[in-house]
């Protein structure tokens, strides 16, 4: 038969609970998974010799314990408990495997140290066992040679360490008058028996057994409490109400006696004293429900409030009871109703209108005028008073007072207020304070008030929103559309706070109707100035503001002729039967050929001879009328460009260019090309033409109002046209049939073309003039033609 296993001696079991217990400590360094093997041993009797191998614990018992009485005795085994606490603390910051950094130091100066460990006897003794055996002036240090402590020691001593703490600590839970405590603060004793440890032991279990039902009954009645508290958060009270109300109804029916006992108490309550009833809540809240004693309380309350403001000189009982009803017992509340009619007359001397204030700069007494800018201006101090002084009293300067002093609330340094005085306006060059300056955020140019509502008011009043710039540099180029809306959306709230309401509106409108007009259905009126969105499909559109049509493609007058056939067939149709456009000759194709502004697609009936510098008058867009380029004021997108005045970058078959070429020479680079219909199409207005004495090709004159005719004496075969137009006539057709003036390019001419798109033209040392002429040709060739020249027939 097998037997029952014996159960093991208390020293086997001590030494298994004790081997754990370093083990543990030794690979883990943490007291929480060491603590249940060191309350295992505390509450296993064995001999001292046994239980502590390596410290002298009854040494430090003896040596550190001491006290004249129970009270003394006890204090010293709780600082004796903590400085082991602390000891044991170093030992695992050894043991652990994350090491502090500063491990081989202990520091005498340390506040831990010096306060809870070094004022015990043998602490340091415990450290010398932990490896700490190098001895300096300012603490103990690892010797040089050791690279890591030892583990195991550490973990064994440690671990004795805790052992003797746990022991102590239950003496701590006895009753210091029982007799087991008694016994055992006699210092000269060993460490407590094995009857000792297990009356310590029993002890400690009914204390464990009564607070485990002491703390099931306050968590009962806490669950209890705090759904209370749920359900008055519901209903709209207060957690100290709830609370209070639970206190005076025993905690039965709370709710029927918040809504229908609690107003009758406050009743009492305010019947008894003159009080409001927020005070006499608040009081039977702060009481508990006990009504008595928050009445009693009130009572001693305004009693003490009563005498305070009547030895402030409030002699009239009645009224400072009054006001402390008014102000629900507060006593600043009542302290400022008392003084409110003491204090009128001063409230109203402070807030009547005051009149315009007369301060002579030039008085004798320096004294009294710094004493009336104290007064008057709330200066900080009586050297800004002086300095405001100095300011005011400089020969030459003529500054207001309320600029002066201004500056002088905010700096302190005279030059650098003089400067900031006397800021120049870049439009009317008059002298203002920087208070009165104003600069947009696209750059530095200042303006006074004056000059920036007076700017902006005529431009919203008289002109487009992209004249909306710095009248001064005229930046920015709100030609970007990310620079446009970056620089309204500020412009936008110095508009708002400069212009007259009216004014300012204006501004709106015209932001809106710039949006509009980038919308692709956006129509220009070729016979008004009005635009709008057109959401049909059909050529034929009518203007709502004139009632006159047009064609929504080719933005001429509507006729019935149009109808049905495309817009190139129409016009062919003009030439060859309206009888009024054969007389008009070319003069009228450049009229019905005139300029388109690419931003807004607005018409023109113009030619482009002349200036090839056109700005749209609807929005500002400026280009040029040969080839819709823009043109740029300052550096542009072109990288390798390096102008950085108004320019445009023209493409070679550009009127800009050609407008130079002689008729016959234009005319021959038409013939060459064997496009005989069109010197077809140019004789048959020749033979048509009427001819005057003047061009007829309306163009916009400088400083007129209105469009005029050219008026420029006409030539023969010029088919009743200057040379100038006739000229462009040409250019026309040589850019609606594509045709490339790179063939008829002189020397310098190719060479000017290749430097302006960076194509190399030095020549070979081999090359004449025809090989060098012809290789330039090609390399131009191999640049496209401008894609945004007009190409119309």
């Amino acid at each position: 038969q097998n037997k029952s296993p014996q159960p093991m001696s208390s020293l086997a079991q001590f030494e298994e609970l004790k081997a754990r217990a370093e083990s543990c400590l030794a690979t883990s360094g943490s007291v929480q998974k060491v603590r249940p093997f060191i309350t295992a041993m505390a509450e296993t009797a064995v001999p001292v010799s046994t239980r502590y191998q390596h410290i002298p614990a009854e040494n430090i018992i003896k040596e550190n314990i001491a006290g004249k009485n129970q009270k003394e005795v006890r204090d010293s085994l709780t600082q004796l408990i903590k400085a082991l606490n602390i000891l044991v603390k170093y030992g695992c910051n050894l043991t652990n495997p994350n090491r502090p950094q500063y491990w081989r130091t202990v520091k005498y100066n340390n506040p831990v140290f010096k306060t809870v460990v070094d004022i015990i006897k043998g602490g340091r003794n415990v450290l010398c066992l932990y490896g700490y055996t190098n001895k300096m002036p300012d603490g103990l240090n690892f010797p040089d040679d050791v690279t890591s402590p030892d583990v195991q020691k550490v973990a064994e001593v440690a671990t004795e360490v805790m052992t003797l703490s746990a022991e102590l600590d239950l003496f701590t839970k006895l009753d210091p008058c029982s007799s087991l405590f008694t016994k055992n603060i006699n210092l000269c004793n060993p460490l407590p028996s094995k009857d000792d440890v297990m009356s310590i032991t029993k002890s400690q279990a009914s204390f464990k057994i009564l607070d485990i039902k002491k703390q099931d009954t306050f968590r009962k009645e806490g669950l209890k409490l705090l759904h209370h508290l749920k359900e008055g958060e519901k209903k709209g009270f207060g957690p100290e109400e709830v609370y209070a109300a639970l206190q005076a109804s025993g905690g039965s029916g709370v709710w029927d006696w918040l809504h229908s006992e609690l107003p009758h108490v406050l009743e009492e309550i305010c019947a008894m004293i003159l009080l409001s009833k927020a005070e006499a809540k608040q009081a039977w809240i702060t009481s508990e429900g006990n009504t008595q004693k928050a009445v009693l309380q009130l009572l001693s309350d305004r009693a003490a409030k009563l005498h305070v403001l009547m030895s402030m000189g409030f002699v009239d009982r009645l009224a400072c009871e009054k006001a402390l009803f008014i102000s629900a017992g507060d006593l600043g509340g009542a302290l400022s109703h008392l003084q409110r009619p003491l204090l009128q007359p001063l409230h109203n001397n402070i807030w009547k209108e005051q009149t315009n204030i007369h301060f002579d700069i030039n008085h004798d007494d320096k004294e009294w005028l710094c004493c009336r800018l104290l007064g008057l201006y709330n200066l900080p101090s009586w050297g800004r008073c002086l300095l405001a002084l100095s300011l005011l009293q400089q020969p030459d300067v003529e500054y207001s007072l309320e600029d002066v002093v201004q500056c002088v609330r905010e700096h302190h340094d005279k030059d650098f207020i003089n400067r900031i005085l006397k800021k120049e306006c870049k439009i009317c060059f008059g002298s203002f304070p920087q208070r009165k300056m104003h600069s947009l955020t696209a750059c530095q140019c200042s303006m006074c008030t004056e000059c920036f509502k007076q700017h902006f008011t005529v431009v919203l009043r008289d002109k487009h929103i992209r004249d909306m710039v710095c009248p001064v540099c005229e930046e920015p180029d709100i030609n970007d559309p990310e620079t446009f809306l970056t620089y309204v959306s500020t412009l936008d709230v110095q508009l708002r706070v400069y212009l007259e309401p009216e004014t300012y509106e204006l501004f709106g409108k015209k932001l809106m109707e710039h949006a509009v007009m980038k919308d692709p259905k956006f129509l220009w009126c070729c016979h008004c100035t009005n635009g709008f969105i057109n959401d049909k499909d059909q050529l034929k559109v009518t203007c709502q503001n004139c009632q006159q049509s047009f064609c929504s493609k080719c933005k001429k007058p509507w006729e019935d002729q149009h109808e049905g056939i495309s817009c190139n067939d129409f016009q062919a149709w003009k030439r060859e039967n309206d009888s009024d456009y054969q007389k008009q000759g070319l003069a009228g194709f450049l009229h019905d050929n005139g300029i388109n502004c690419p931003n807004c697609k607005f018409q023109y009936a113009l030619a482009k001879g002349g200036c090839m510098h056109f700005t749209c008058s609807q929005c500002r867009y400026e280009f040029c009328c040969g080839c819709n380029n823009p043109f740029h004021k300052r550096g542009c997108m072109y990288a390798q460009c390096t102008v950085t005045g108004l320019h445009a970058h023209h493409p070679r078959d550009c009127l800009f260019y050609l407008r130079d070429w002689t008729p016959a020479r234009l005319q021959a680079l038409l013939q060459v090309q064997k496009r005989r219909q069109m010197l077809f199409t140019y004789c048959c207005f020749n033979s048509r033409v009427c001819h005057t004495e003047g061009c007829g090709v309306m163009e916009q004159k400088d400083g007129a109002q209105f469009d005029a005719p050219c008026g420029i004496q006409t030539q023969e075969g010029h088919a009743g046209l200057c040379d100038k137009h006739y000229r462009e006539y040409l250019v026309s057709l040589i850019n609606a049939h594509l045709l490339d003036p790179a063939d008829f390019f002189e020397e310098g001419e190719l060479i000017s073309a290749c430097k302006r798109h960076k194509v190399y033209h030095d020549r070979g040392e081999e090359e004449n003039d025809e090989t060098y002429h012809t290789r330039l040709r090609q390399k131009l060739k191999e640049i496209p033609l401008g894609d945004k020249v007009p190409r119309k027939i």
